[in-house]
């Protein structure tokens, strides 16, 4: 099986930028076959470009996103070469920039926007992402495929939550989202980028043989807040689904495409010196573990969904020969067994669910 290409990167034209934010040293170049690219090394210090890096991580993840439909930049393999001989690894990835871009601003400016005195540590929740995405009018990214039946940003929104809980990715705060607002006055969410804290890449060889996949899934958090809490990708993502419950199943039903082989496969096209076979292993029992957690969640959201169209079904059939009184006792019933009855602590009453149907 053909591995990887590594592109070369000559360190002679590579344009450090004080616009790339993050700790790991990157900089743009010009690519003769793939245009404006930026090279990004593979760890902060060199001197721990042995078993802890993102370059494989980057390249795993952008295979990846291929096969679930996801919007995302791409990224490649490449070797950063100095002038004294010392190759760099690292990886390039493909600027976003399309004809019409105005500006990209990250999420984080959108919600101080949105949310009064917007900090990230109490006010980065799931919810008001998603709100604040959708008051926006914030859409797709143009002239990228995606989903038949995805057609928001919010939409997209939860495919890339999903596409975190898949692969634990921990660095998903909001400066690693990005919003563009293009001339017409028109604003769309940029595909996803930035995925290196993913997969356990981050870790020493050590540190792998001594943590179970179910161990890691539940150590490795996001950056989302829920009621002061840390949170872990998947239970992100669960949130995501209860709010947008028909772009979740669409991208599961994505997910539950992929076969194994799929996934073993990118992994062993990784050329041998990018990637040890421990961080190998560990990076495919992770997907295994978060991909098995979110396939049985699948069930259960489909399990709900046919719930709420019976739910609609008695309803709409009720208001007529009973009254809305009824009609809504009915509708709480069955709210109740789906699971989607939330009473409100804060208040003296039961609050259903906002949840729109289409008849």
């Amino acid at each position: 099986m053909d591995k990887f290409e590594v592109f070369q990167v000559p360190a002679g034209k590579l344009r450090r930028s004080s616009e790339s934010n993050g700790i790991i040293p990157k900089g743009w170049i010009r690519e003769p076959t793939l245009g404006r690219v930026l090279f990004k090394e593979a760890a902060s210090k060199r001197s721990r470009i042995i078993e802890s890096r993102s370059d494989w991580t980057e390249k795993a993840i952008s295979e990846l996103n291929q096969l679930l439909t996801l919007p995302a930049a791409r990224y490649e393999l490449a070797d950063l070469n100095e002038i004294d001989g010392t190759k760099v690894p690292g990886s390039i990835s493909v600027d976003l920039m399309q004809a019409g871009d105005d500006e990209r601003i990250p999420l984080k400016e959108l919600l101080e926007q949105s949310i009064p005195n917007y900090n990230q540590a109490n006010d980065y929740q799931v919810q008001n992402v998603i709100q604040t995405l959708l008051d926006g009018l914030v859409k797709l990214p143009p002239n990228y495929e995606v989903p038949d039946g995805i057609e928001h940003g919010a939409d997209m929104f939860v495919g890339i939550l999903l596409l975190d809980a898949i692969v634990s990715n921990e660095d998903r705060h909001d400066h690693n989202i990005d919003i563009v607002r293009q001339a017409n006055g028109e604003s769309y969410i940029s595909p996803v980028f930035d995925n290196g804290s993913s997969l356990g890449s981050t870790e020493t060889d050590r540190f792998r043989s001594q943590m179970s996949p179910e161990q890691y899934s539940k150590y490795s958090v996001s950056f989302f807040d829920f009621q002061s809490s840390d949170i872990t990708g998947i239970e992100a993502f669960k949130q995501a689904a209860e709010l947008r419950p028909k772009a979740a199943k669409i991208w599961l039903d994505r997910l539950l495409r992929i076969q194994p082989e799929q996934i073993q496969s990118i992994f062993d096209r990784l050329p041998d010196n990018r990637i040890t076979e421990s961080a190998k292993l560990f990076a495919i029992e992770i997907l295994n573990y978060n991909c098995t957690q979110l396939l049985d969640y699948r069930q259960k959201l489909a399990i709900s969904e046919r719930d709420l169209t019976s739910l609609y079904t008695r309803y709409s059939q009720n208001t007529k020969a009973s009254g809305l009184a009824q009609a809504k006792e009915i509708a709480k019933s069955a709210l109740i067994e789906a699971g989607l009855f939330h009473y409100q602590k804060n208040k003296k009453k039961s609050k259903l669910m906002n949840v729109k149907y289409k008849s």
